[in-house]
């Protein structure tokens, strides 16, 4: 299992588009399930303090959910694709320099 925190820099004044897509997400939650399942991601949080958000996940292999999440057709990516390119203004990737406990 690998972790990966994303810090995602939301465009100017795209805070309540932003959150207007995780109501979306909410509403199509079974669905948002499945796709994490399918691209092999165990468990995702998201995080938003001011117009940052922070999406943890913990994932199988981070290079094969990438390619899977590019390939898959699945409708929940073409909104997730759409929120992406209308409110995020950048974003680093951090990875886990040290975890403690099982799992």
């Amino acid at each position: 299992m690998q972790n990966v925190l994303m810090k995602v820099r939301l465009k100017p004044g795209k805070l309540p588009k932003f959150r207007e897509y995780m109501a979306e997400f909410e509403r199509r939650r079974p669905e948002c399930e499945a796709s994490l399942a399918e691209e092999g991601t165990a468990h995702e949080l998201f995080f938003i303090e001011g117009e940052t958000v922070y999406v943890y996940k913990r994932i199988f292999d981070l290079k094969d959910t990438r390619a899977k999440q590019k390939a898959s057709s699945l409708p929940i990516y073409d909104v997730m694709r759409r929120m992406m390119a209308e409110t995020f203004d950048g974003v680093e990737e951090l990875f886990s320099e040290l975890e403690f406990g099982k799992g």
